[in-house]
C-alpha cells in the first residue's frame, strides 16, 4: 500500500561534559527525518506513445480510437487526472473531435479507455496526426509516469504509402524468436550470434511483444503479417575512431538464401557488424505502405557457434577451406546404390560460411552465386537441387528429403533450425548437411561412371583396379 510522505523529528538535549566550562548545545539542536515510499506511489500514464487509425471511409462517417490510460501501484484510492487533444498537422473539428475531460479511477480500477471520434477528411492527401495529453494540472492522489503524451496518426484512405505497421519492428537472433520480449527488456544485453540467422519480428507477428494489443490495431488497419515485406541493412563495424559506415542494403540472393524474407541467413553478416530491417506494411489490394526501420543489433563476439580461426587475407574475402574427400565403389550388392561411385565431401563450418563445391571449377563466385546462368555447367555440384537437374541426372549433392530435427539429434536441434514455416525451403535444403555441434558439412552423392565422365566433366586417366577397402 503506498503512504505518503511521513516525518519525525530528532532533538538534542541535557548535554553532558567534562571540560571545566561544560558542554552545551548549539543553534541546529533539531533535524527533520522525511521517509519516503515512492515505489507503490499511484503512477498514470498512456499505455502507449503512439496510436494509429484510418481515416473513416464516406463523407460522414466516424471511426473511434480508444486511448488506455494506466494506473500503477497503489490502487486504494480515487485518482484524478485531466485528459486533451492538441491539434497538430490534424486539426479539431475537422480530423476529429476536441476533447478534454477529466479521468477518475475509483479504488480497485487500474484503467480507462478515453474515447476519440475521427472524422472523414476528403481534402486530406496525407496522414496527419494529432495528440493527447495528460495534465497540465497535477493529478489528484498520483503521479505522471514517463508516457504523458501519445501521438495519434489518422491513416487517409487515398495517399499512397500511408498504411504503417503500428509499430517499428524488432530484430533478435532466431534463436530468440520465442523469447523477444525477454530479450528485448530493457537492461538486458544480449547480442545476436554471428552463426545463427536473425529475425525480423513486426508488431503483426504474434511473437512480437504485447502481440495482444498489436494484433487489434493490425486488424484495424488491414495488415497481414503473411503479406509484409521484407529488406535488410548492414553496416560495417564500428572503428576504432567510434565512426560507423553507412548502412546499405543488401541486395544479393543466393541460390539457398533470399534478402527479401523475414529472416536475413548468417552468411550476410559478421561479427561486430550493425544490422537492422526493414518492414513494409500491404493493404488487401496489395498498395505497399511506408516502410519502418528496426532496432540496430550489433553483432555479437563471444556468442559465436562454430569459432573462425584468425588466417590470412581480407576480412570479407573468398577463402578454401581444408576439407576431405572420398571416392569409394558401391558394387552391385548395394541395397540403395549399387553400382554406383559414392562421393562424400566434408568441410570444417566457419560462422558466416557457405560451402561450394563443385567437380568443376570456381571462378567469380559473386556471380555464381547471384546469377543461375552462371550455375548451369556445375551440373554436380551443390549449387542445383534434384529439381534443376531434371533430365541431366537422377544424382546430385542436394536432395529433397525433409529432416527431422528431433531425429538427428545434437547439432541439428536448435530453435527453428528447420522450421519450413519461418526459413525458406531452399535454405534448410542446404542447412541440413550441417551439424552446428560437430561444426561440419557433410555432403554425399552417388554417381555411376558414365555420369562422372560424361557430366561431372571427370575422365579416366589410367586403368584401376578397386582396393580392399573399395576405394577408387
Amino acid at each position: 500500500m503506498f503512504e505518503p510522505d511521513e516525518q519525525f523529528r530528532v532533538y538534542l538535549g541535557l548535554p553532558l561534559g567534562n571540560h571545566w566550562s561544560g558542554a552545551r548545545i548549539g543553534k541546529n539542536n533539531m533535524a527533520t527525518i522525511t521517509i519516503s515510499n515512492d515505489e507503490d506511489a499511484p503512477t498514470i500514464e498512456f499505455e502507449e506513445a503512439a496510436y494509429q487509425i484510418r481515416e473513416p471511409a464516406g463523407p460522414d462517417a466516424i471511426a473511434i480510437l480508444n486511448i488506455k490510460v494506466i494506473r500503477r501501484g497503489d490502487q486504494n484510492r480515487t485518482s484524478k487526472v485531466r485528459c486533451s487533444t492538441r491539434d497538430g498537422s490534424a486539426q479539431s473539428g475537422v480530423d476529429y473531435y476536441p476533447k478534454s475531460r477529466v479521468l477518475k479511477f475509483s479504488p480497485g480500477v487500474d484503467h480507462i479507455f478515453f474515447k476519440v471520434e475521427i472524422l472523414s477528411n476528403e481534402d486530406r492527401e496525407w496522414h496527419e496526426s494529432f495528440s493527447l495529453v495528460l495534465g497540465p494540472d497535477d493529478p489528484v492522489e498520483a503521479v505522471l509516469g514517463d508516457v504523458t503524451t501519445a501521438t495519434v496518426t489518422i491513416l487517409d484512405q487515398e495517399a499512397a504509402g500511408s498504411l504503417i505497421l503500428p509499430a517499428p519492428p524488432i530484430v533478435v537472433t532466431l534463436a530468440d524468436y520465442d523469447h523477444v520480449e525477454e530479450v528485448t527488456k530493457e537492461g538486458v544485453k544480449k547480442s545476436p550470434s554471428p552463426g545463427y540467422p536473425l529475425v525480423c519480428v513486426t508488431p503483426c507477428d504474434p511473437h512480437f511483444p504485447r502481440y495482444a494489443v498489436m494484433k487489434e490495431r493490425c486488424s484495424e488497419a488491414g495488415i497481414n503479417q503473411t503479406s509484409v515485406q521484407f529488406s535488410w541493412e548492414v553496416a560495417a563495424p564500428t572503428d576504432g575512431n567510434g565512426a560507423r559506415s553507412p548502412f546499405e542494403t543488401i541486395t544479393d540472393n543466393t541460390p539457398f538464401t533470399s534478402v527479401n524474407h523475414m529472416v536475413l541467413d548468417s552468411i550476410y553478416f559478421s561479427r561486430r557488424f550493425h544490422v537492422r530491417c526493414v518492414a513494409k506494411a500491404v493493404d488487401k489490394v496489395g498498395h505497399v505502405g511506408t516502410p519502418l526501420r528496426s532496432n540496430i543489433v550489433t553483432i555479437g563476439t563471444d556468442s559465436a557457434i562454430c569459432h573462425t580461426p584468425v588466417v590470412a587475407g581480407t576480412s570479407r574475402g573468398f577463402q578454401a577451406q581444408s576439407f576431405i574427400a572420398t571416392l569409394k565403389y558401391l558394387d552391385v550388392k548395394h541395397k540403395e546404390h549399387p553400382n554406383r561411385i559414392h562421393i562424400s565431401v566434408q568441410i570444417p563450418h566457419q560462422d558466416g560460411m557457405l560451402p561450394l563445391i563443385s567437380t568443376m571449377p570456381l571462378h567469380n563466385l559473386h556471380f555464381l552465386l547471384s546469377e543461375s546462368i552462371y550455375r548451369h555447367q556445375h551440373v554436380c555440384s551443390n549449387l542445383v537441387t534434384t529439381y534443376d537437374l531434371r533430365g541431366i541426372s537422377e544424382a546430385g549433392f542436394l536432395d529433397d528429403v525433409v529432416y527431422d530435427s528431433t531425429a538427428l539429434g545434437p547439432g541439428y536441434d536448435r530453435p527453428f533450425q528447420f522450421d519450413s514455416s519461418v526459413r525458406e525451403p531452399k535454405t534448410i535444403q542446404l542447412y541440413k548437411h550441417l551439424n552446428l555441434k560437430s561444426c561440419v558439412w557433410t555432403f554425399d552423392a552417388y554417381y555411376d561412371m558414365t555420369e562422372l565422365i560424361d557430366v561431372c566433366g571427370g575422365s579416366v586417366t589410367a586403368d584401376f583396379q578397386v582396393g580392399a577397402l573399395g576405394l577408387v
